[in-house]
């Protein structure tokens, strides 16, 4: 018997837009020449702590902060530097 995936949180159409334009800003990045792609990563990187620290005093639901946590790691873990690094 084949059981169905339980993905909530792919089920919408909007979901799938937004699903659609963190593919492309993906494919985007990793066209990138290897230091643009590099600096917008620690940028990046930077820019999501700076957003955290500074939510931790607003009134932001802890399943948003969740949902850009797992959003900005899913992101970076596409553009992982291991497949770019000869180190």
């Amino acid at each position: 018997m084949e059981e169905k995936a339980n993905r909530p949180h792919q089920s919408t159409f909007d979901q799938g837009r937004i699903t659609s334009l963190e593919l492309a800003m993906a494919t985007f990045l990793r066209m990138q020449q290897e230091v643009p792609l590099n600096l917008f990563i620690e940028m990046y990187e930077e820019n999501v702590k700076t957003w955290d620290d500074t939510t931790l005093g607003m009134t932001v639901k802890d399943e948003y902060r969740k949902g850009v946590e797992d959003g900005s790691r899913g992101l970076l873990s596409l553009l992982s530097r291991s497949d770019r690094d000869p180190a």
